[in-house]
């Protein structure tokens, strides 16, 4: 898989230590593919709307997004959803727990935001999805 930025982003390659966000108890978190999350994230960014860290997977091609907390009980959407405090792949594909050996913190140089907006974030996520099946269309 590719993954192509415009934007620099400070990669931290491990799991620890975490980001206050995920060390905080009480986010909920976004999942969704790479290919769908990294353009909207980075549209974000452009925008100048605050983004908190990410956790990337490479071998789900996923990245978790941490949000307030509250949102799992309001997130409907087919490009991600959203979990009540997790962390974990297998939580987000249905497998039960799984540790996944090659997950990285990917956080923006000048973040200090403990979470993304969910508004906003669900907003560029829809954006990015139907740019993604205009292309395959």
């Amino acid at each position: 898989m590719i993954l192509a930025t415009r934007l620099p982003w400070h990669v931290q390659f491990a799991e620890s230590p975490r980001p206050r966000a995920e060390a905080a108890t009480g986010v909920d978190v976004v999942v969704t593919a790479l290919r769908v999350g990294m353009p909207a994230l980075e549209a974000l960014r452009s925008e100048g709307e605050p983004v908190g860290p990410v956790l990337c997977c490479p071998a789900h091609g996923s990245m978790f997004i941490p949000v307030e907390a509250g949102t799992s009980h309001r997130w409907g959407a087919a490009h991600s959803q959203c979990l009540r405090d997790s962390w974990v792949c297998g939580a987000a594909y249905g497998s039960g727990w799984s540790r996944c050996p090659r997950r990285f913190w990917l956080l923006p140089y000048e973040t200090s935001f403990p979470t993304t907006s969910p508004g906003s974030l669900h907003q560029q996520l829809s954006a990015s999805r139907a740019q993604l099946r205009m292309v395959a269309a």
